[in-house]
């Protein structure tokens, strides 16, 4: 099941290696690394693997298990080793009396390979190359997974119901939020907990906030099983919003949960 969930992915990372070591004036640029151990190459094209695979299961509603998580990995390393076999079938050389002669005319594609394994920094390069291309990619992949709730229930992704944002004027509010809604979700109470968070967003003033709360509901289509994101950003000494890891929540429902009235975004809004 795993397989088949993850075979359109599979093809696509494949195809798109070979396709990229067929174009001429990219193929020099296919094995980019510096000194040897950094994978410029590997790691751009695991990251643009990872998440067009993701975004295809997504699409599909195919669920990012382990097992299929795994084989995109395996994917994106078999994809970059075939950009090498779309140079080998396309690369061309000059050859007597101004002929352009291609490489798969005189040599075997092993034969090709050969200088990328004539010693050992060339050799180590290609693995960190493979290596660089399955962390990008599997990083990629658990990014998309981690943004995007499933219901098992239902076989298919949560869309996103509504997203708002709630400011505060300080740090020790936000301590206090935080733990009130650590509580709530403790609790295990979805309604109680979404109707905070409503109340948040109803009890507004024009005040500037140093601290901004994201709040991003997620909803199944079919059950209407609900996940609720959440951040808290403080303004750092540059002015700028800065996520703190330490600040983030997650809060699911079973389904056809009872709620209030859908919450409707309204921008910024402060306490």
């Amino acid at each position: 099941m795993a397989f088949i969930s993850a075979l359109p992915a599979m093809l696509i990372s494949v195809g798109l290696g070979f396709v990229l070591g067929c174009i001429p004036f990219v193929q020099n640029w296919l094995h980019w690394n510096f000194w040897f151990v950094i994978p410029i190459s590997g790691l751009v094209y695991g990251l643009i693997v990872g998440y067009s695979s993701f975004k295809l299961l997504h699409i599909l509603n195919c669920r990012a298990s382990g097992a299929v998580i795994l084989i995109l990995v395996i994917s994106a390393a078999a994809g970059f080793a075939a950009i090498d076999l779309g140079r080998y079938l396309t690369y061309v050389v000059d050859g007597r009396n101004g002929q352009v002669v291609r490489i798969a005319a005189v040599m075997s594609f092993f034969e090709f390979l050969g200088p990328q394994f004539k010693n050992f920094w060339h050799s180590l390069s290609y693995v960190v190359d493979l290596l660089g291309a399955m962390a990008a990619a599997f990083g990629a992949i658990l990014v998309g997974a981690d943004d995007n709730p499933y219901c098992a229930r239902c076989n298919r992704y949560k869309s996103k119901e509504t997203e708002f944002e709630v400011l505060l004027d300080g740090e020790e509010i936000a301590n206090k939020l935080f733990a009130e809604i650590t509580v709530l979700i403790e609790d295990g109470d979805y309604p109680a907990f979404r109707d905070f968070c409503v109340a948040l967003q109803e009890q507004g003033n024009p005040a500037a906030g140093v601290v901004k709360v994201t709040f991003d509901e997620r909803k199944c289509a079919a059950c209407e099983a609900r996940t609720m994101f959440g951040v808290f950003e403080f303004v750092d000494d540059e002015g700028d919003w800065s996520e703190n890891s330490d600040f983030k929540f997650t809060m699911t429902s079973d389904a056809n949960v009872r709620i209030s009235p859908d919450m409707q975004p309204r921008g910024d809004e402060s306490i």
